[in-house]
């Protein structure tokens, strides 16, 4: 079987259970998008946050809390991107979002500001969820980053976690992307093994409390009810 494309939240979810990423990327016999009333809004929010400083929309009112960060980031020198669609080929090359089978790796980067001149760039996530400051996905941005924009040197990257109004900051450089790609190596290496050998093995969690949608798997089980 021939590896499909991946993504931060993919291979998260193989590294968290293969059989589960098998069902919902590989078969699709469940929705990819999340329903959960945490995952819509964490869909407003970042659509709002979008309007705010693609076209300067005023924030609705329950988000307005969030204006002054909107503010700080409008304040940054240079230009900018939101919501960028972004994927790698197979030999780390920028390629079209929507390349079908070409595409290798692909993201969505919530915002993106170059100055081109101080060849250094920032990217900021935003996070609706609890505070885990895990920057692999900022990683794998900049790593498109750098291979996008040859002129950047530097990255200043920045999780912006909205529960608590708190950011987590890292920096990275041009000359660690060896480094920084080595880190996905051994899950990269274990999905395509998987997709090789058609093996995909779950591997029981926590989350197999109602949390996964393969209801059928034998380590599924009810959602524990709080006391």
């Amino acid at each position: 079987m021939k590896a499909a494309r991946w993504s931060f939240t993919g291979l998260k979810q193989a590294d968290t259970c293969l059989r589960q990423f098998h069902e919902v990327r590989v078969l699709k016999n469940y929705p990819y998008e999340a329903t959960s009333d945490e995952a819509v809004w964490g869909r407003y929010v970042h659509k709002a946050f979008e309007d705010r400083q693609a076209v300067r929309k005023e924030l609705p009112q329950d988000l307005s809390q969030h204006e002054p960060f909107m503010q700080r980031m409008e304040g940054w020198d240079g230009f900018f991107f939101t919501e960028q669609k972004v994927a790698l080929d197979r030999q780390l090359k920028p390629i079209n979002f929507f390349g079908g089978s070409a595409v290798w790796w692909s993201g969505v980067i919530d915002y993106t500001k170059l100055h081109k001149e101080e060849r250094r760039g920032r990217v900021v996530d935003y996070k609706t969820g609890k505070r885990r400051p895990e920057p692999d996905q900022l990683i794998q941005n900049v790593l498109w980053g750098f291979a996008q924009y040859p002129e950047i040197d530097i990255f200043d990257t920045m999780f912006y976690w909205t529960q608590d109004r708190e950011t987590d900051r890292y920096v990275y450089s041009r000359d660690q992307i060896p480094e920084l790609w080595s880190r996905f190596v051994p899950s990269l290496t274990r999905l395509h093994e998987a997709y090789v050998t058609d093996t995909w093995p779950a591997k029981q969690s926590g989350l197999c409390f109602g949390w996964c949608p393969h209801t059928t798997c034998e380590f599924w089980k009810p959602k524990k009810e709080k006391r």
